[in-house]
């Protein structure tokens, strides 16, 4: 009954199309019945320092990711689009052989609400991630890009846009279902339990020109502690992003962009994490 209340609450919202809507928006909606896509290409990089002892462990990671979005403005309120990944990354640690992580990744489905619309803005937004298949360690020390396991999402971004500007800030709160990892080498499979993390972001987009524009983001995520069945504990992590963007709007359909995203984490933050980043948006 809560779940039909709510519902039918969201029916009852007025209609009203999006007011001066642009591609590059930090809380994007098209208007009803646009066809919307990105394409993007990352180039991954990523070191960390440890110790065993007194012996220094460096690791070290290279690769590439293309992720392609597709999306629908299902009405004047709601955005839904589905994201899909191909990753190939290449990893090297001390006194060890280099692996190769290389697939498809998780299979993520999204909707964004918009509640309020004007100078300021507030959606509501929700994601389920779909793992395809298990998490799969070859004995080789290669392995597939599934999580193993499946994810929602619920959260909600609240912003302002005035003229050539606008800031948005976001908040989400992810369920991680519990996830499956085949270890071809140890011949077992490794069942990892539940668990949630937040992520924070704030971003501001600020016009350099008339049709370029400047895109600004820090971001926090937080992961709280879990452990697999073979009871080794993965300790709570709080990992800090910040990341540029710079985007040249060539038409009201076409965005080109690039721009990096540096992330900061592990304990006693001792990597960093780098992500460079070209791509293409545009709406039919």
């Amino acid at each position: 009954m809560k779940f039909l209340a709510l519902a039918l609450a969201l029916a009852s919202l007025p209609a009203f199309a999006a007011q001066n809507s642009s591609i590059n928006d930090l809380q994007y909606v098209p208007k009803a019945g646009t066809l919307y896509g990105d394409t993007t290409l990352g180039v991954l990089r990523y070191s960390s320092r440890d110790f065993n002892g007194t012996d220094e462990i460096k690791t070290s990671l290279t690769g590439q990711i293309l992720t392609q979005r597709l999306g629908y403005g299902a009405t004047e309120q709601l955005f839904v689009f589905g994201e899909l990944a191909y990753v190939n990354t290449k990893s090297k640690s001390t006194g060890e052989d280099e692996t190769e992580s290389t697939g498809l990744a998780d299979v993520r489905l999204n909707a964004r609400m918009r509640l309020l619309d004007g100078t300021e803005r507030f959606d509501l937004l929700a994601r389920v991630s779909l793992s395809p298949g298990d998490a799969i360690e070859k004995s080789n020390g290669d392995s597939n890009a599934y999580s193993g396991g499946h994810g929602l999402t619920i959260g909600a971004s609240y912003g302002v846009k005035t003229g050539q500007s606008q800031w948005a800030f976001s908040g989400s709160l992810t369920h991680n279902l519990k996830a499956t990892t085949d270890d071809k080498s140890a011949g077992e499979k490794i069942k990892t339990d539940a668990h949630n993390e937040l992520d924070l972001e704030a971003a501001y987009l600020g016009s350099v020109s008339e049709n370029v524009f400047l895109k600004s983001s820090v971001a926090v995520n937080f992961v709280e502690e879990y452990e697999d069945s073979d009871d080794l504990v993965s300790t709570g992590t709080t990992q800090y992003k910040l990341g540029q963007e710079l985007q040249w709007r060539m038409s009201e359909n076409l965005l080109v962009r690039g721009g990096y995203e540096a992330i900061l984490g592990g304990s006693g933050y001792n990597y960093v994490f780098m992500l460079y980043s070209a791509g293409v948006n545009y709406q039919f």
